[in-house]
């Protein structure tokens, strides 16, 4: 009895790849002051792509993103551990600071 290579093929062509926000984003600590930003915590967005699931879900450049999915984001680092984790179809949001108000948007990747 030997291992099912054809099998496991199968199951990783099956596989819908992680979604992803495609955003470039940057540390807000590092861009708080040059930014007039209110908060040195969260993701800050310089650029989001078209067509992108981030377009999708509202985020625009200059947006802060302090929370995704329930949990804080105070950087990069957070925000792309949570992100690799979005599930394909479940609705999902996040919260950010945009002209000093906090939004939450919601998307389904």
């Amino acid at each position: 009895m030997g291992f099912d290579w054809q099998r496991l093929e199968r199951l990783l062509a099956d596989r819908k790849p992680a979604a992803s926000l495609r955003l470039r984003i940057t540390d807000a600590a590092k861009v708080a002051r040059k930014e007039g930003l209110s908060t040195s915590a969260g993701a800050y967005v310089d650029r989001v792509k078209p067509g992108s699931l981030g377009q999708a879900a509202g985020v625009q450049p200059g947006d802060v993103i302090t929370e995704i999915k329930g949990w804080p984001v105070a950087g990069v680092k957070d925000l792309k551990a949570a992100s690799a984790g979005l599930g394909s179809g479940k609705r999902a949001a996040l919260t950010v600071l945009r002209g000093g108000k906090a939004l939450r948007l919601e998307f389904r990747p």
